[in-house]
């Protein structure tokens, strides 16, 4: 519980109580209970219920909400590996097929910054974490 309402507090600045049945369905596993309340809207989960059960459903329910660009940087990104840096998504968005998943990303040669605003979305949207410069890694190895 004090878990939840820290989670809340530092992604909305207020403090908030969370139906006993959110928490049970985290059975005590701190990232499925961020993950619920990265898709849940407080105000809303009452009806928990209908809240995906397992972490990888609830994984998948953050990915689709992604748009196309953040999509497709997340899919690049999983093939380098748990880090990675914008430069490497970039290679890989130019050296993908026409249409491919880094086609949305536009990346021209040697333009890492093509890739930022994707790579920003995603730490904004607790995906991936930055590092250093241009350094990333997966917040979990789940994502």
């Amino acid at each position: 519980a004090r878990l939840a309402e820290a989670y809340a507090e530092r992604e909305s600045g207020v403090p908030q109580r969370f139906p006993a049945r959110v928490l049970d369905r985290a059975e005590g596993n701190p990232l499925l209970l961020e993950q619920l309340l990265a898709v849940a809207d407080p105000a809303n989960l009452d009806g928990a219920d209908g809240l995906p059960s397992t972490i990888q459903a609830l994984l998948g329910v953050r990915i689709d909400a992604l748009g196309t660009a953040e999509r497709a940087a997340l899919s690049l990104a999983a093939v380098l590996g748990r880090e990675f840096t914008a430069s490497q998504v970039a290679g890989l968005a130019r050296s993908g097929p026409e249409g491919g998943p880094g086609g949305d990303l536009h990346a021209e040669p040697e333009d890492a910054d093509a890739t930022s605003p994707a790579l920003r979305e995603l730490a904004q949207h607790r995906m991936i974490e930055a590092a250093t410069g241009d350094d990333f890694r997966f917040s979990s190895g789940l994502v």
